[in-house]
């Protein structure tokens, strides 16, 4: 879903997909892996901008921003609990802070204040940084190869040669290869000592 996304240009799909990523690590008792991906979550919607009226790069409907804005709430708060599970106060705090809040209009201080904090991204640790480079040499290969697929697809069936026919099945399975390369990179003991390293800060 995330190369899919990439692929498109859709930020607020994008975004969405590290949260759910990090709310599934978060459930498998991996707090640290689903912090990195909830900060990834959170610093795309610090791109893309806190006001759903500014989306029109997105081409949401009415039900969407919503949905958005509900995705952007949860991901900035879940984000916030993890790193205060973890007694990494001032990184949630920091958090909160980038937390976007309505406007108040009568109040100019406030919205300089907002205005500042909207394109704050929030820091990764050199560790999660690491982390956050290997999956994402995956995420560029399946991207690579997905362009490849598409250049092959768009050649109708009844013209496709034997070799490129051939060519998008071997795409088709490299692209489920790279998918089991991403969990098991998460799960390798590279990453393992990284998450070590993470719990004694």
């Amino acid at each position: 879903a995330l190369v899919i996304h990439r692929e498109v240009g859709s930020l607020a799909g994008e975004a969405f997909t590290f949260r759910t990523i990090g709310a599934a690590l978060a459930l498998q008792n991996q707090p640290e892996l689903a912090i990195i991906f909830h900060k990834q979550a959170v610093n795309v919607y610090q791109s893309l901008g806190q006001d759903v009226t500014k989306l029109s790069q997105e081409k949401l409907s009415e039900e969407q921003k919503q949905s958005y804005k509900l995705n952007l709430d949860n991901a900035y708060l879940s984000l916030s609990e993890l790193l205060q599970q973890q007694k990494r106060v001032q990184s949630a705090q920091l958090v909160l802070n980038l937390f976007p809040v309505p406007e108040q209009k009568d109040d100019l201080s406030n919205q300089d204040k907002t205005q500042t904090r909207v394109h704050e991204k929030i820091p990764y640790l050199p560790e999660e940084e690491q982390i956050k480079a290997g999956y994402e040499a995956i995420f560029q290969q399946q991207l690579s190869l997905r362009e490849q697929l598409n250049q092959l697809i768009t050649i109708p069936i009844a013209e496709r040669t034997p070799v490129q026919q051939d060519r998008i099945l071997e795409f088709r399975q490299k692209e489920q290869q790279l998918t089991q390369e991403f969990l098991q990179f998460l799960n390798s003991s590279k990453v393992k000592k990284l998450v070590t390293q993470l719990r004694e800060w």
